[in-house]
């Protein structure tokens, strides 16, 4: 289990993407019926083999919340996201 956290740890570490391929992502995103978030590199609403298949870390259920920690009215709802590690450039 440490093995396969640490090699997703050290792919996605290298996941520096060009322009190009940023628009790839979201547009697979958005095709998949997910909600591309360039600010926070992931896709709200992901569907796992999407995810895997552009080399993504999804998870099942994180906070609908998770970018708005001052909030004091959250839902407790599972949202599934597909994050990414790096910057476009």
């Amino acid at each position: 289990m440490v093995l396969i956290i640490v090699g997703a740890i050290l792919g996605l570490s290298n996941f520096k993407k060009s322009d190009n391929t940023w628009l790839l992502v979201s547009a697979k995103c958005r095709e998949s019926g997910g909600i591309w978030l360039s600010e926070f590199n992931e896709c709200e609403g992901a569907e796992k083999p999407m995810c895997d298949e552009l080399g993504g870390f999804f998870t099942t259920c994180d906070s609908a919340c998770r970018h708005d920690p001052s909030g004091r009215i959250c839902t407790m709802q599972c949202v599934p996201v597909c994050k990414f590690i790096g910057g476009a450039g």
